[in-house]
């Protein structure tokens, strides 16, 4: 062999580990495209979920509000009762 075909031989070589590094590096990017669409989708979904929360989260102080109310009338409602006791006690 040659001095020339031995040089030939190494670049034929090292053109090869190229293409199949070139050829490594374009599946993992495919696969990184691919977890970054999956993850694209999961932020949607996670998204609606929080906007949905927000929602529902808007009600709470209403609600707070309401119950207390409801809290005073039972409170007046057991107090009317006690005096209806107490004053049809007394006949």
């Amino acid at each position: 062999m040659t001095m020339r075909e031995g040089e030939r031989r190494k670049l034929n070589i090292m053109e090869a580990l190229i293409i199949a590094t070139l050829i490594a590096l374009g599946g993992m990017i495919m696969s990184m495209r691919d977890s970054i669409i999956e993850m694209k989708v999961a932020q949607e979904s996670t998204n609606k979920l929080l906007a949905n929360l927000q929602i529902q989260m808007a009600g709470v102080p209403a609600l707070a509000d309401r119950v207390s109310r409801v809290e005073v009338r039972v409170e007046n409602l057991e107090e009317g009762q006690k005096e209806l006791k107490a004053t049809r006690g007394l006949r």
